[in-house]
């Protein structure tokens, strides 16, 4: 979760009211941007009887999807909550390291684009939380990083010999302030139909 199509208990749903969603205020797709920069929402369609393959999705609509996305959210939100209640009380947290991380951002509307499959920053910024034993909670990275960084990073945090031929780089010393930077640049990509790779 949040994948499609979005179906979490009630409850979550009811956390929000659907009235006071707001849709992204950017509904156009800028005539500036190629137009291979965007896809047709298909994979709305292929969930949905409701989108049009071609064209704006209804407000109404719109609304509905950022609700479920939202309920899937705090549906997600929860169940890691039951997780690591559990490693509370099974005396497990203070030699666990765990990972939270996505395979890929969300769009919701902006320039009439849903789900993921863009290079746009939305749909390459991912979530990515760790919590590990003795490192300071509540720590705020705002540095680019990649997951090719995670396997590095759980090495270090475990006490494990790097790998050598790893492509990405340990998050520890960004993780305890010892530093502020990585060298190397973070890059997405993604291919789009007629054969084309966009980075």
């Amino acid at each position: 979760k949040p994948h499609l199509p979005f179906v979490a208990p009630k409850k979550y749903w009811d956390m929000y009211n659907r009235n006071s969603i707001s849709i992204h205020p950017e509904q156009d797709r800028d005539s500036s941007i190629p137009s291979i920069a965007f896809h047709n929402n298909h994979e709305l369609v292929n969930n949905y009887s409701d989108i049009p393959l071609n064209g704006n999705i209804t407000v109404d609509k719109q609304k509905e999807l950022i609700h479920g996305y939202k309920a899937c959210v705090s549906y997600v939100d929860a169940q890691v909550g039951i997780l690591l209640s559990k490693l509370d009380e099974l005396g497990l947290s203070s030699n666990t390291i765990v990972v939270l991380w996505g395979d890929h951002g969300w769009h919701l509307g902006e320039h009439n684009q849903w789900t993921k499959h863009t290079n746009y920053e939305i749909a390459n910024r991912i979530p990515l939380i760790i919590k590990a034993p003795n490192m300071q909670g509540n720590t705020q990275v705002n540095e680019l990083v990649e997951a090719l960084d995670i396997y590095p990073t759980l090495s270090e945090l475990a006490g494990l010999e790097i790998p050598i031929h790893l492509e990405g780089d340990s998050l520890v010393s960004l993780m305890s302030g010892e530093n502020d930077i990585l060298e190397e640049p973070a890059i997405s990509q993604y291919p789009r139909y007629s054969g084309r790779m966009g980075y």
